[in-house]
């Protein structure tokens, strides 16, 4: 059981996730630092629980559910409130949590395949329909990328998914450096924020495309739409609505044997 747990590479994940989390908590100290992540982790695990029951009788360790929460938690700013207290930004997490869980069962092309990666959905419709700004609060010091890149490598490395966040990083790292130079290309590329995107969102295993060539095109991809939805400058958020988009193409060059 346990062997069995240390090798769901989803967990391993989470695991990672949870180490800056207690690394941020060390650091802050506060309540609602403590709280929110377990708010939106335990809430995403009962929806995708209670709904895989009722549709499909089925009890199943929630792992990716754990990371999706986790990724939650961790993004949207936990001191955000859309009224005037605690009650208004707890329906910010409810809101995710529950767009998150809606998108895996009902958007996609079967049974775990699910087009939209959850936590990206979840926290980039939510932000756009309550103005909650997308804060990655748990990654804002840099030195936190370490834990990122030491604890996440490994597990892509055997998911044959590390390609993902390489080739995207030196896409969208060629951009940065052509177009504002070195210096402000080092202090965009090496920061856990970047790295919490490239490294755990990007390479999601179900619906980041990494078969035949998109091994080696989807981070590039995802690179060159996120550069363009920055360039447009209409949303709050250049890195979420360019993961969707490159999931979609992806979702849809699996679905056509022509792309493969």
């Amino acid at each position: 059981m346990f062997r069995a747990l240390i090798g769901n590479s989803r967990l391993r994940i989470a695991s990672v996730l949870v180490v800056i989390w207690i690394a941020y908590l060390i650091v802050e100290r506060s309540l609602q630092v403590f709280f929110i992540p377990l708010f939106s982790t335990g809430l995403v695990v009962f929806l995708d629980l209670t709904l895989t029951y009722v549709r499909k009788r089925l009890w199943y360790v929630p792992s990716s559910s754990i990371v999706t929460g986790l990724l939650i938690g961790l993004i949207i700013s936990p001191t955000h409130s859309t009224g005037s207290g605690q009650a208004e930004s707890l329906s910010t997490f409810v809101l995710a949590a529950s767009l998150a869980v809606f998108s895996k069962h009902f958007i996609g092309g079967g049974m775990h395949r699910h087009i939209f990666n959850p936590a990206a959905f979840g926290i980039f419709v939510t932000s756009l329909l309550l103005s909650v700004p997308v804060a990655r609060w748990a990654v804002s010091l840099h030195q936190w990328m370490i834990l990122i890149l030491i604890g996440a490598s490994y597990t892509l490395y055997q998911l044959k998914r590390l390609w993902l966040p390489v080739t995207f990083l030196a896409v969208y790292g060629a951009y940065l450096f052509l177009i504002f130079g070195q210096a402000a290309a080092f202090l965009v590329l090496f920061n856990g924020t970047l790295f919490l995107f490239a490294f755990i969102m990007l390479p999601e295993p179900i619906t980041s495309n990494a078969s035949g060539r998109w091994k080696y095109l989807f981070g590039p991809l995802v690179a060159v739409l996120t550069i363009i939805v920055g360039k447009l400058g209409v949303l709050p958020d250049a890195f979420l609505p360019a993961l969707l988009l490159g999931n979609l193409i992806g979702f849809l060059a699996k679905t056509n044997r022509t792309f493969r």
